[in-house]
């Protein structure tokens, strides 16, 4: 299955996530100070809270993602109650991109298709990469102006070789 995939990025969870067990773990030395006890045992169980929050949203972003392909894209979300969306681009009538603060400083932004006959937007994409925000702008802008991308693209050229 050719076409590109945009996932969205957990950065900014693992940020918050780091900077969470780094507050914890000040606060756990300064109180094991004052109250004369062994802050190994809690830092142990932050460390152990810290990788079970990594890895729950590692696995819940692997279950998250938009699969551009020559004429749809199929969007698929949730790891435990998924849901796929499988939209023509001819179906899409807007496609906006929004960054707030946070997600400048991460790179990050979210992407909006908005389809015609739905009363709003129909995926809403948080946390996704600007680069690949960028990509899915350009193939959507290319598709707009008439121009074949992908292997629809390749098959066109094959046909005008073919025709001599």
């Amino acid at each position: 299955m050719a076409g590109t995939y945009i996932r969205p990025s957990g950065k900014i969870y693992y940020f918050l996530f780091a900077s969470a067990f780094a507050v914890l773990c000040a606060l756990t030395l300064l109180l094991s100070a004052v109250m004369e006890f062994s802050p190994y045992l809690i830092m142990a169980v932050l460390v152990a809270m810290l990788a079970i929050a990594c890895a729950a949203t590692y696995t819940y972003f692997q279950y998250f993602y938009i699969h551009v392909e020559d004429e749809i894209i199929t969007v698929r979300e949730g790891a435990v109650s998924s849901k796929m969306v499988v939209i023509p681009f001819n179906k899409i009538s807007g496609v906006e991109s929004r960054r707030g603060p946070l997600d400048s400083i991460f790179g990050l932004g979210t992407l909006m298709i908005d389809t015609s006959g739905s009363a709003g937007v129909e995926v809403e994409f948080r946390n996704t990469p600007q680069e690949s925000i960028s990509i899915f702008m350009d193939i959507f802008r290319k598709y707009k102006d008439g121009e074949k991308t992908g292997p629809a693209k390749e098959e066109a050229k094959r046909e005008e070789r073919d025709s001599w």
